[in-house]
């Protein structure tokens, strides 16, 4: 169960049906988010830095015959740096989020409704120095091994790295990196 290279990372989430189970619901929902501290308060000029912080891991899997069959599906592992007034704003990397149904003939995944999928990195923002680095997650969506993944109307895949904004002209604006979205199975 634990074998994904985002195992390290402080938070996850592993939702699974295996071994002939069943999980049903109307709504599943699971958010693996982290937030960076603040740099600095209320303008002291210390030029304190925003806290980095990475998403983790949330993971739907059905596995070994089982199923899983949900309406809606909204799984969330984003990382949001924090703000600084006076020195820079932290980076913020979004985390691994993986819909799996794999390993085993027999073993499905069914959303009849909506499929939300986040892994948004956001960098923080600054007041006078420079907005944070904001690096995307990873989201994927696979079957192997003879299961079956079924998915509604709707499904929203967004693994965006956003750069920190600043408020004053002075500051300046971070970047934002992408660093993988597909629909096949992870490496």
């Amino acid at each position: 169960m634990f074998s994904n290279p985002a195992d390290p990372l402080n938070c996850f989430l592993d939702i699974q049906a295996g071994a002939g189970g069943t999980l049903t619901a109307n709504f599943l929902g699971a958010s693996a988010v982290a937030s960076g501290g603040t740099g600095d308060l209320f303008n002291q000029g210390t030029g304190g830095v925003g806290g980095v912080a990475t998403g983790g891991r949330a993971w739907v899997q059905a596995a070994g015959g089982g199923s899983i069959a949900v309406v809606d599906l909204s799984l969330n592992a984003n990382g949001f740096g924090g703000e600084s007034q006076s020195g820079n704003g932290g980076a913020g990397t979004g985390g691994v989020r993986v819909i799996a149904s794999a390993d085993g003939a027999g073993s499905s995944l069914t959303v009849t409704g909506t499929t939300d999928l986040e892994a948004l990195g956001i960098g923080g923002l600054t007041d006078a120095g420079t907005g944070g680095l904001g690096t995307g997650g990873q989201a994927d969506i696979f079957a192997d091994n003879g299961a079956t993944v079924t998915l509604g109307a709707l499904v929203s895949i967004d693994a965006t790295g956003r750069g920190g904004g600043y408020f004053s002209d002075s500051a300046t604006g971070g970047n934002g990196c992408r660093r993988r979205s597909s629909s096949s199975r992870p490496a």
